[in-house]
């Protein structure tokens, strides 16, 4: 960040004061006690004029007691002035200095001995002088000045008087110590103590309090370089007034930055020295160094003061504690690792301006905490609970000065949008762990931060509530449940015959809705209905035998609806989701309670690590013909390793085929003497045989992780086929595609896709299977093709879409 003065300007620090309404030529710097008096009679002399120039040649930049002393001699033939930087720097504050034809200059109409193209200075001006400036002959005698005493590194201590430079700019040297003096004439109230100051030390950072009266900032001799300095006339003296204090800097591969009367020069955050310094003590109203008018006038549209005060960031993260600090808005935490972030710390670094950051956070099984400081830390730690959302303040001075943005990246959403000050980001009430942060502090209305990786243009979402009703035989509507309890009856034989959902939610809530329908007892599927009304019957004694519920708007983006039923001699079956289908159809089974809840998108493994019972055969979208044959070895319960990674979810289909027109049987009793399995074969009837269920890992990839990630379909070899030219039948490819896209869709695994979510056996270990369906083969294109189709067929069918 960066502070403009208006026009830019070389890296230099100076300050000046002035009076409003007083004469410019009243401003020219008196001389220092090393110089002579210039001579201020009204008839002046060919020698007191070139005693004149040799006094006006001395003000320059601080060089050696010997160049000071040469330089002093009256009557000396007059020398260039001092350079720094290609620049002549003088110390005179007079505007509108011009040149007659002879090269002579002049000052509001009086000669001097200047030479043709050589820039003079003045020192005090004379009585006559006075006549044509300023009815006031005292003014300059009376004037105040800063005086800066610094030590450079290896080079010892230096003296600067008001409009020079202190330091050695572009010479690679560091200012590691820094103190300044005021200047008071006699008969007026100006002390040291009228003008404070403090630095910003490498390593060290800006100096807690403010130092004056001629105190030393910085640590001379230390090697440590100041940075930073920022400066002001103490509030409420007479020298604040009545004067201004204006200061520029040059900055280590910079330069000069601009003149600025804000009291802050040099850098912080960059490891960059201030290596010099200029200082003018202007009267309030008086033409400054960035008017025009200015007798040392340089565009000043660059930046005064390099800013570097910045957010840091520390998490502490499961699995991992504390890690290290971050700035600028890095990220603090993890992503792609499925890691909670557990506590946060914020601090601000480099600040100037007085204030502190603030942070609150949503924490698992807590809620919203207080606010603590940068002296503590947000959420919790040793108890392995997650922070789900997060808030971050500035007060004070830095309050009104900077906003602070921040994101989150939530797990399966990703990076959400900046927000700032103040404003929540994360989730709450989707269990939703936060992975990582980020916060930056941009200059108060900058533009917000870039939204690269950006997953939503939210910022934050709270999840709203599933409140649903069950009309059970002989009791009738029972009270409201919600987020996962149990509506109707268990072990009481009573049949559930109705049912109404509906989300509810405050102002943070995603927009959206709810759809469900049900089949009815002699009547089948009825039309899907929203929001609170009822599917099924009241009244007529039906049993509501099966039902499907889906989200509808933004909420569909975040969220899944997952739902069980408990079903009448079966009990309660597994979860499913979206729009698949809970209890049964065709098998005149009542359901008797059901349980409704959010999860956040592909967070729950409820659903996605498979089903425990063969949901095929109550599928209405399946017609064709399922055996079920279970194996009895050779597979592994469940899809749980600790060894790696825990519990796993079904990610992919594993296509294969059989070197040989096998049956379902045929499959069973193969698999009983060799050490492997598949959860379903197809055979070339196009019948469907499952012989692992879902929730279960066959021994099918060649792989143990891919085993545990997904779901191997077997396809039987056409009646015919050889070695030489396997294919398939249109009937297995038909069951075997469809079958495909419903696992898609059950398993919500998205639109089929070769090499995304259904893979050949060839793509995990070496082997020739599965022949014709493998990418190349004969047959490979037509049966993905159908898969797709079919996905979209019946996506369309449950969804309406």
């Amino acid at each position: 960040m960066y502070f403009a003065s208006g026009r830019s300007a070389k890296i230099a620090v100076v300050i000046g004061l002035a009076l409003v309404g007083t004469p410019v030529a009243a401003y020219a710097t008196e001389p220092t006690a090393t110089q002579p008096t210039s001579s201020t009679t009204a008839a002046t002399t060919s020698a007191q004029a070139e005693a004149q120039q040799s006094n006006a040649q001395t003000e320059t930049v601080i060089g050696s007691a010997d160049e000071e002393q040469a330089t002093a001699q009256e009557g000396a033939a007059p020398t260039a002035p001092t350079a720094v930087n290609n620049a002549t720097i003088t110390s005179d504050l007079t505007p509108c200095v011009a040149s007659d034809a002879s090269g002579s200059t002049t000052v509001d109409g009086t000669a001097s001995a200047s030479q043709a193209g050589t820039e003079s200075t003045t020192t005090d001006p004379s009585p006559a002088d006075d006549a044509a400036t300023s009815s006031d002959t005292s003014q300059s005698e009376a004037s105040p000045s800063v005086t800066t005493d610094v030590d450079v590194y290896g080079k010892g201590h230096q003296t600067a008087s008001d409009g020079q430079v202190a330091g050695s700019a572009g010479a690679g040297e560091k200012i590691d110590s820094l103190t300044l003096h005021v200047a008071s004439p006699d008969g007026t109230s100006y002390s040291d103590a009228d003008a404070e100051y403090r630095a910003h030390v490498e390593g060290t950072g800006w100096d807690a309090r403010w130092t004056s009266g001629g105190n030393a900032v910085g640590t001379a001799g230390s090697d440590k370089r100041i940075e930073a300095l920022q400066i002001r006339l103490r509030e409420g003296s007479d020298l604040a007034k009545d004067w201004q204090l204006w200061a520029r800097a040059y900055v280590q591969n910079h330069g000069w930055l601009a003149w600025t009367s804000t009291g802050l020069v040099g850098s912080t955050g960059q490891g960059l020295r201030l290596e010099a310094l200029e200082l003018r003590l202007l009267r309030i109203g008086a033409p400054d160094p960035t008017d025009a008018s200015y007798d040392d006038f340089a565009s000043t549209n660059g930046e005064s003061f390099i800013d570097g005060t910045q957010a840091r960031v520390q998490a502490h993260v499961q699995d991992i504690g504390w890690q290290g600090w971050v700035t600028d808005g890095k990220t603090a935490g993890t992503t792609g690792r499925s890691k909670r972030i557990e506590a946060i710390r914020i601090k601000v670094a480099n600040a100037y301006a007085d204030g502190d950051v603030e942070v609150r956070a949503h924490v698992q099984d807590i809620g919203w905490q207080g606010w603590v400081t940068s002296a503590g830390y947000a959420g919790t730690t040793g108890r392995g609970k997650r922070i789900e959302a997060v808030e971050v303040r500035l007060t004070g001075e830095l309050a009104k000065l900077y906003d602070v943005w921040y994101r989150a990246h939530v797990q399966t959403i990703g990076w959400m949008a900046w927000t700032k000050d103040g404003a929540s980001a994360g989730t709450t009430g989707a269990s939703g762990r936060m992975e990582a942060i980020q916060v930056l502090l941009v200059r108060k209305g900058g533009s917000a931060p870039s939204a690269d990786g950006q997953a939503t243009e939210i910022s934050f979402f709270s999840t709203p509530d599933v409140i649903y009703t069950a009309h059970s035989k002989d009791v009738g509507w029972q009270g409201a449940r919600k987020d996962g309890a149990t509506a109707g009856t268990t072990g009481q034989s009573r049949r559930l015959e109705a049912m109404t959902i509906k989300l509810t939610g405050g102002e943070d809530a995603l927009s959206g809705g709810i759809s469900y329908r049900a089949h009815v007892q002699g009547t089948g599927w009825q039309g899907w209905v929203s929001d609170g009304s009822i599917a099924g019957t009241t009244g007529q004694a039906r049993r509501l035998e099966a039902f499907q519920v889906k989200l509808t708007g933004a909420i569909a983006k975040f969220f899944d609806v997952v739902y069980q039923a408990h079903v009448q001699n079966v009990g309660w079956q597994s979860w499913v989701s979206n729009g698949q289908v809970a209890g049964t159809v065709g098998r005149a089974l009542a359901a008797e309670a059901f349980k409704v809840k959010l999860v956040l998108k592909g967070a729950s493994s409820v659903v996605a690590s498979g089903l425990d019972y063969c949901w095929l055969k109550s599928s209405p979208y399946w017609s064709g013909q399922v055996k079920v044959l279970l194996m009895n070895k050779h597979y592994s319960k469940g899809r749980y390793d600790a060894s790696h990674g825990g519990q796993h979810v079904i990610r992919q289909i594993v296509i294969h085929h059989n070197e040989g027109n096998l049956t379902t049987e045929g499959c069973w009793h193969t698999w009983q003497t060799r050490e492997a399995s598949a959860h379903y074969q197809v055979e070339s009837s196009g019948t469907v045989g499952q012989l692992v269920y879902d929730s279960d890992t066959a021994w099918q990839a060649g792989n143990w992780v891919k085993n545990l990630d997904s779901i191997g379909i077997e396809h039987a070899d056409a009646p015919g086929s050889t070695a030489a030219h396997r294919y398939l039948t249109e009937a297995a490819i038909n069951a075997g595609s469809k079958l495909v896209a419903l696992l898609c869709l059950q398993y919500n695994l998205g639109i089929p896709e070769w090499g995304v979510n259904v893979i050949g056996h060839n793509e995990v270990t070496s082997t020739d299977c599965p022949a014709s369906l493998g990418k190349g083969g004969s047959q490979h294109n037509e049966y993905i093709s159908k898969a797709r189709s079919w996905y979209e067929k019946i996506h369309a069918a449950m969804f309406g879409n």
